[in-house]
């Protein structure tokens, strides 16, 4: 095939119409960013503030740091065991939570519910996962919204389980620093009521905790009863207005309660579906409010496209939850159609064969119908003879 000066300028052109796509699928593809970019970043810088704050006056010569990949994760990780610790917890979890972005996903959660500013959100949650509780407070806030939350004191391992350093403590440390203006209303000791109840031990060292940080001890003997207390609570204190969404950190029992399991992330209202578990989550959806489950960690960082288990903190604004995936799409497939098209048409008329009457080999058909085809909308197209095979006038 021969191949002159307008073959080589073509396929040099083509090259650069390859680059500027790309440089535009960077720019107007995955340098979209989505409409609550703002918040989400905002909310994100407060938890690592948090997080930051929280690690400055936490003893890291601890275990935690051993199994940590930085002071951040650090931090927010507790013990392997105390005398506050109810169940057994995923380490993997545990790190997975840490990363501040969470609260960029939770963000989203919110908003999706239809939260806004003046908005009541209801909390609850354990001290199982302290970054996320943290995470919750700082999206809420962000938002403009008021949180109403209603914690327990014990924790699984490696969570806000240190007795001198509870998740009550935490929160009082924050709002001292005013990185976040909302604490527990009121608090539980934690721990199932039965099955596995808190040591004597570790039921002095929560009510510790509630004393030096002037949160009031909320008791019930079950969970129909802490589920009435909790709602009493978000009702008295949200006066009149309405809950806009309802948020549970952990595998608390007055929360999730027995008999149902409910997906990671925001469960619409049901308005008396089939679930039957008596607590919260249930309660709360069959009175019209929806519930986000921050739960299942490992699984819900997947679903916003954040990293499990990080060696080390990704920075804030790291992760697909920060990029608007339908513009993406949009120009990802605009860019494909418009790349197939000028490869074709180039293909067929400056590429083709140099004989109209050569049949195509690799399409398997002569090129001269695609160029007269492209003839017939008045495009004319340059000879595709080789000097040697121009005619000859007499």
């Amino acid at each position: 095939m021969y191949i002159g000066f307008r073959e080589k300028l073509t396929l040099v052109a083509l090259g650069g119409i390859a680059l500027l796509s790309y440089g535009l699928f960077n720019w107007f593809g995955l340098g979209a960013r989505p409409a609550d970019y703002g918040y989400k970043i905002e909310a994100s810088r407060r938890t690592q503030s948090a997080e930051l704050a929280i690690g400055a006056v936490k003893d890291n010569s601890t275990v935690a740091s051993a199994v940590a990949g930085d002071d951040i994760q650090a931090a927010m990780i507790g013990l392997s065991t105390s005398a506050i610790t109810t169940d057994p917890g995923s380490l993997r979890s545990k790190v997975t939570s840490t990363n501040p972005n969470f609260a960029g996903a939770i963000v989203s959660m919110l908003r999706q519910a239809g939260v806004g500013t003046s908005d009541v959100v209801a909390i609850s949650y354990t001290g199982s996962f302290p970054a996320l509780d943290i995470a919750t407070i700082a999206a809420a806030e962000t938002l403009g919204a008021e949180p109403i939350v209603v914690s327990s004191v014990g924790a699984s391992t490696w969570g806000a389980n240190d007795p001198d350093l509870t998740i009550l403590d935490m929160e009082s440390l924050l709002v001292q620093k005013g990185i976040i203006a909302h604490r527990s209303v009121e608090a539980s000791i934690g721990g199932d009521f039965k099955a596995r109840p808190m040591t004597s031990e570790g039921r002095k060292l929560a009510t510790d905790a509630m004393k030096r940080n002037n949160v009031p001890l909320v008791f019930a003997k079950n969970v129909p009863e802490s589920v009435d207390q909790h709602m009493a609570t978000y009702r008295r204190l949200a006066n009149g207005r309405p809950i806009k969404a309802f948020v549970n950190v952990g595998g608390g029992l007055a929360s999730k309660g027995f008999g149902a399991g409910f997906d990671p992330g925001l469960n619409a209202p049901s308005l008396g579906g089939d679930v039957v578990s008596g607590g919260l989550i249930e309660r709360m959806q069959n009175e019209g409010v929806p519930a986000i489950n921050l739960v299942d960690i490992k699984k819900l960082a997947a679903q916003y496209m954040l990293p499990v288990n990080p060696p080390t903190t990704p920075a804030v604004g790291a992760g697909g939850l920060y990029r608007d995936w339908t513009q993406l799409r949009i120009v990802a497939g605009l860019l494909v159609a418009a790349l197939a098209a000028t490869f074709f048409f180039a293909r067929f008329t400056v590429l083709a064969p140099a004989s109209e009457e050569a049949v195509d080999t690799y399409f398997g058909t002569a090129p001269r119908t695609f160029r007269a085809w492209i003839r017939s909308f008045g495009v004319r197209l340059p000879s595709r003879m080789t000097p040697q095979e121009q005619p000859v006038e007499d």
